[in-house]
């Protein structure tokens, strides 16, 4: 199995997030391939359906030129030298807000609470932190409105 990541939602401005997900249960999985966690980047865009699980091990990934839900827009990694052993969801979460904020604007050319779209991110869990060394944060972009996004986000303005 992959690595684990644990997902975590950033609450900014003045708009709530609403949750999203990657269950089964969205239609035929045969157009969508799966990307596993090791193996992701900026410029990937993800399909995820009504519901997700706290930890997840891999995406269903599509064309950005298709309908989707969501983009990675940043990966940030954590390094051993600040954090040699895993320092807990909560700071991981505040590594995650801060650096996935820095990060969205040079990405969308929008600022994050100027735009249409919200930032989340998913961080490691504990067992792939330590099983698979995993020290990535994915940052993930989605709209607002909980609308699909056509084409990549990069450099939209949005």
């Amino acid at each position: 199995m992959g690595a684990q990541r644990r997902i975590g939602w950033c609450l900014a401005a003045a708009f709530a997030m609403a949750t999203v997900g990657c269950s089964g249960d969205d239609g035929p999985t045969e157009d969508k391939g799966v990307m596993d966690l090791d193996e992701q980047g900026p410029g990937t865009c993800l399909l995820i359906g009504d519901s997700i699980e706290v930890e997840v091990s891999s995406l269903p990934v599509i064309d950005c030129a298709l309908e989707h839900t969501h983009e990675i827009y940043a990966v940030v990694t954590v390094t051993d030298k600040d954090y040699p052993v895993y320092p807990g969801a909560e700071k991981l979460d505040a590594v995650a807000q801060h650096e996935c904020t820095i990060e969205f604007q040079p990405y969308v050319q929008s600022g994050p609470f100027d735009s249409d779209l919200f930032f989340s991110w998913l961080l490691p869990t504990i067992g792939s932190w330590n099983e698979h060394d995993d020290r990535s944060i994915l940052c993930v972009v989605s709209r607002l409105d909980n609308g699909k996004l056509i084409d990549s986000v990069y450099h939209s303005g949005m």
